[in-house]
């Protein structure tokens, strides 16, 4: 966030949408850096699963309610998540089947010409580097990535911008 360069409403634009079992808009679209950090800081980390296929989804219904479509603007989903996607064992769709939900979706907002960078956080050994690989857009090196802690996701996102 530190390194977008906010000027106005017509300049680089944020939201920040949050994703466990359900998915959340935590911090509705913004231009202004100050506000985007304090919402940023109000935002909750609530346990559960991980909807990876509706995270992306959602996010592209968030860009395409905020006018981008690939065109006008640069239009970018930063998905990092902490596990590989699972809605638990009462759910009828299996972590294999949501990761080629997600991969649709992601080739869906990909396909309207939305950047899609994918980070992988911790050691959780069902999220591939593979997955992060296929969902993230190409070269798969420049916009995907494993890092071992949040720590480490300053450090990642230097190293992209």
């Amino acid at each position: 966030i530190t390194r977008i360069p906010f000027s106005s409403a017509t300049g680089p634009r944020v939201a920040i949408l949050g994703f466990h079992t359900t998915v959340a808009v935590h911090c509705d679209m913004r231009s202004d850096k100050v506000s985007l950090l304090a919402c940023i800081d109000q935002m909750p980390y609530p346990a559960g699963w991980t909807n990876t296929p509706e995270a992306i989804k959602q996010s592209g219904a968030e860009l395409a309610r905020a006018g981008c479509d690939g065109t006008a603007r640069i239009c970018v989903i930063e998905l990092v998540t902490d596990g590989e996607p699972n809605l638990g064992p009462t759910n009828a769709l299996n972590p294999t089947q949501l990761e080629t939900l997600s991969l649709q979706h992601a080739t869906t907002e990909k396909g309207k010409g939305t950047i899609i960078n994918a980070v992988g956080v911790g050691t959780s050994t069902g999220l591939t580097s593979g997955f992060l690989g296929s969902v993230a857009s190409t070269p798969a090196g420049s916009h995907s990535a494993r890092i071992d802690d949040y720590d480490n996701l300053e450090i990642h996102a230097m190293k992209v911008s």
